[in-house]
């Protein structure tokens, strides 16, 4: 018997599904908030009708941070790496994306 053979993983078609629903369901949110910003009669009952629409699908903001965080656990759950090889991979990335999000 060889050793060292990776055996491939299943993929997940289930946790994409979940992902794009909840991607989704986080730009549905950010959609409900610009109109509801925009609306003039604060009163309303569309008004009332957007922000009960915007609270029910508020929980996607949480579900993409839990989808994120479990997608990231699984792609490197046995992988090997050390301190310094994940920082020599990430800094340079971070650093870029920190010097071009705070020079507007």
């Amino acid at each position: 018997m060889a050793t060292g053979v990776k055996k491939k993983r299943k993929y997940l078609y289930e946790v994409d599904a979940m992902r794009i629903m909840f991607i989704f369901g986080v730009l549905l949110n950010h959609t409900t908030t610009a109109f509801a910003q925009s609306m003039t009669d604060s009163k309303g009952w569309a008004h009332m009708l957007l922000l009960s629409t915007h609270l029910t699908i508020h929980f996607t903001r949480m579900g993409f941070m839990f989808m994120t965080g479990l997608v990231l656990t699984l792609n490197y759950y046995k992988k090997k790496t050390t301190g310094r090889t994940s920082l020599r991979s990430v800094l340079p990335d971070q650093v870029g994306l920190t010097c071009c999000g705070t020079s507007s």
